[in-house]
């Protein structure tokens, strides 16, 4: 098979190409340091070989099974070093002598290369010698030396070593190659192989997860324009039929994409809807998430504002003594009496029949009680102002009230009630202005001395976070009332 052929078989069909995006061939086999794939294990053993390279005396040999990657790593290793040292590269095969390898590398240095053996290699050292005046090593990379008998690998050895003495241990070589090299290095007549100064690395093929991880470079390389489609029963097959090694699972990877197209759609629309779902899902969440959350702000922030209670207090001077003149004394302006203990406890405990008058003291007094619970307060229509007004006209004069507003509708009565959520005490009572138009005053408690009443305007002024109430005595409010029932 020519090497044209043998290219075609990582190649991908160009509709192939196009339908997944590549930008060019991502299993193509050209030995480009891009193209290279290097994991942890393959850089330390390269950094060991770079190393003996410029510091070591020995024989280095690069061997691994054929399509492992041997050419790509010895080009890369020769791009890395190449300003660091003069290196040749020369292809192996069967008809490769000493003499020819002599000559190319003069060929590094001039064009007309000399007939005579020994001219060449005189005029090679003299090359050598100037350069490494200037460079401190010169390498030979010698490609597939499995290829070569073992007698021309021995007097290519042999003549590098003479080289070698030359230039004054300067000169090193790196032989690549397959393990089966290794048969004939016994037998060779080299003072390296003798003396057992032979340093070998070994190129060993990837395992699934190295697998895996190359061919994700691979299509990174190639600019794939979805996920890969290699699945992990598909990559163990693919492991399978290539062992690992770097040429066979590109074109194993090659023959996947070609034969089934229908296949890799397929699994291109699953994998496109399962990344749908996947949005539609986290979107989905968000979404509830966020609603979750207003919810309970706003069931927080309602139960902070009902769970304020404002309590109006009075205080007391007592002035009995002259030690406590200044004691002030706060007490509940509405206290509320323990209830007292039951009589006829003991007659019920001993199921005896309760006195007939203090069950109906009893149930006057829950009658009385749920008189008293007034409903919170939402709004006034004009029968509870009128009977505002007669409950405030019939308080003495001597009583304090606090006047929160003036407004000039009930609608607008309502919407103060709401914003400031006013509840108990609540008193409105209506007015003339400019025009004999109708106004409505909103109050607020009835206190029996002008400090308590300071004291709960200050409060409201505080809570409600409107302008500070107004005080009036109830006398003031009392002739208002009774002018504006004259006047209409």
């Amino acid at each position: 098979m020519n090497a044209r052929n043998n290219k075609q078989l990582y190649y991908l069909d160009k509709d192939i190409l196009r339908f997944w995006g590549f930008s060019r061939q991502p299993f193509e086999t050209e030995n480009t340091d891009e193209h290279i794939y290097l994991d942890t294990n393959l850089q330390m053993q390269l950094g060991v070989l770079q190393n003996n390279l410029f510091n070591s005396n020995n024989l280095q040999i690069l061997k691994g099974e054929k399509g492992v990657g041997k050419t790509t790593i010895c080009k890369y290793l020769k791009h890395q070093i190449d300003d660091q040292a003069t290196v040749f590269y020369l292809k192996g095969s069967t008809s490769l002598q000493a003499g020819t390898v002599i000559k190319q590398m003069l060929k590094y240095y001039q064009d007309n290369i000399p007939v005579d053996l020994r001219s060449c290699i005189i005029s090679l050292s003299r090359h050598l010698k100037n350069n490494i005046s200037q460079q401190n090593k010169a390498i030979i990379f010698i490609d597939d030396c499995h290829f070569l008998p073992a007698k021309n690998l021995q007097y290519i050895l042999q003549s590098m070593e003479a080289l070698t003495e030359v230039l004054k241990d300067h000169l090193r070589l790196l032989l690549i190659t397959e393990p089966s090299i290794e048969l004939n290095l016994p037998d060779l007549d080299v003072e390296a192989v003798k003396n057992g100064k032979v340093y070998t690395a070994l190129l060993r093929p990837f395992n699934l997860n190295q697998t895996k991880a190359y061919l994700d470079y691979r299509l990174m390389l190639a600019d794939i324009a979805a996920p890969s489609p290699f699945t992990k029963k598909t990559l163990k097959n693919l492991y399978s039929q290539s062992s690992g090694i770097a040429s066979q699972i590109n074109q194993q990877a090659a023959n996947y994409f070609n034969a089934n197209p229908r296949q890799l759609w397929d699994y291109y629309l699953e994998n496109l809807a399962n990344n749908y779902k996947s949005i539609t899902v986290i979107s989905i969440i968000i979404i509830t998430m966020t609603y979750i959350i207003t919810s309970v702000i706003e069931i927080v922030r309602d139960d902070k504002d009902s769970n304020i209670v404002k309590t109006n207090t009075k205080y007391n001077i007592d002035r009995t003594s002259s030690q406590d003149k200044n004691l002030v004394i706060y007490e509940p302006e509405h206290f509320i009496k323990p209830p007292r203990p039951d009589k006829n406890t003991k007659a019920k405990s001993l199921n005896l029949p309760v006195d007939s008058a203090d069950k109906k003291k009893k149930i006057q007094r829950e009658k009385q009680t749920d008189n008293n619970k007034k409903p919170a307060v939402t709004t006034k229509s004009m029968k509870e102002i009128y009977n505002d007004e007669k409950y405030l006209l019939e308080q003495p004069d001597e009583y304090f009230t606090l006047q929160l507003a003036t407004l000039d509708s009930i609608a607008s009565i309502k919407q103060f009630i709401d914003v400031h959520n006013l509840q108990n005490e609540i008193y409105v009572y209506r007015i003339l202005k400019k025009d004999d138009i109708t106004f409505f005053v909103i109050t607020k408690g009835l206190h029996k001395n002008k400090d308590i009443a300071t004291k709960e305007a200050l409060s409201l002024h505080e809570y409600f976070s409107i302008n500070k109430p107004r005080i009036h005595k109830l006398q003031k409010v009392k002739q208002t009332i009774t002018d504006f029932k004259q006047n209409n």
